[in-house]
């Protein structure tokens, strides 16, 4: 029987013949580095490996069924990082970890009480979410927002203020973006297309129908946690989701919030790593 690292190291090697490129695993982030530990024989399938090298499989699968062929023309090289900047390295059409804009709980709980397993707003009620996996349509490998990923939502009039007083590296820093501003006009520009939060939910509106799928993986039972993220992104982004999970979902309570739900819901069932290859196609392919 093979080992979860062969079961991998098979797949990466049918995915880089039937699509012609070089896989790389790659991130400072700790989930990551231990991915890149276990790939090459470093670490053991452990607690902090499961979860990451589960997200993993579950991208390399994708990879082999989502992008048309010819879509990977001039790629060479794919990498399963995550989003840091406008554009992704994670292959046509594929985000990994995408920093999502920012959106109200407040506002949208009003209208969702009616779920089972979706928790209130709490004090501080401005969310960043960073689903596992997006999937775009028509190729798009950009995203018209910075990634915020821990950082504080700055506010547009103090961010005018830093512009003023010209300390463009502070603007950079709360924006979460490398460029730092050249001039005042440049940073007027900067804070104008990325820092509003009423401009981040335009540029969602206008960027949401290029959004195929938003995906979330979990190695192992579901809890409560992963019920309200689920249904929050339903709420919030309004786009179809998939979740894939090694295990059932049984709860009868969370499949009929699922759908309540105003978008497409697919779930992928006992989707392990030591599933034949051929076995998660048909599996994929019976949601997509």
């Amino acid at each position: 029987m093979k080992t979860k690292r062969q079961s991998i190291e098979k797949l990466e090697e049918l995915v880089e013949s039937e699509l012609n490129i070089e896989l790389s695993v790659y991130g400072v982030g700790k989930g990551y580095k231990a991915l890149n530990e276990f790939l090459r024989g470093k670490r053991d399938y452990d607690s902090s490996v499961r979860n990451q090298a589960y997200r993993y499989w579950t991208f390399l699968n994708l990879l082999r069924i989502v992008p048309e062929s010819q879509e990977f023309d001039g790629v060479s090289k794919i990498l399963f990082c995550p989003e840091s900047g406008l554009q992704s390295g994670a292959g046509p059409r594929f985000f990994v970890e995408p920093t999502l804009p920012t959106y109200s709980k407040k506002k949208l709980w009003k209208e969702s009480s009616c779920f089972t397993y979706l928790q209130g707003p709490k004090e501080d009620d401005t969310i960043h979410d960073t689903p596992h996996l997006m999937v775009t349509r028509n190729n798009v490998d950009w995203l018209p927002w910075p990634p915020k990923r821990g950082i504080e939502i700055p506010n547009l009039s103090e961010l005018q203020t830093l512009c003023a007083k010209g300390e463009y590296d502070q603007i950079a820093e709360k924006l979460g973006v490398n460029k730092i501003p050249s001039n005042l006009s440049d940073c007027y520009k900067i804070v104008r297309d990325l820092a509003d939060t009423a401009e981040m939910d335009s540029k969602w509106e206008k960027f949401q129908d290029n959004a195929e799928y938003i995906i979330n993986c979990k190695n192992g039972s579901l809890n409560k946690s992963d019920y309200t993220k689920i249904l929050w992104y339903g709420i919030a982004y309004k786009r179809p989701l998939i979740l894939v999970t090694s295990e059932q979902v049984s709860d009868r309570q969370f499949i009929d919030d699922l759908d309540k739900l105003p978008v497409d819901v697919s779930v992928v069932e006992e989707f392990t790593i030591d599933m034949d290859p051929s076995t998660c196609l048909n599996k994929l392919e019976n949601i997509l």
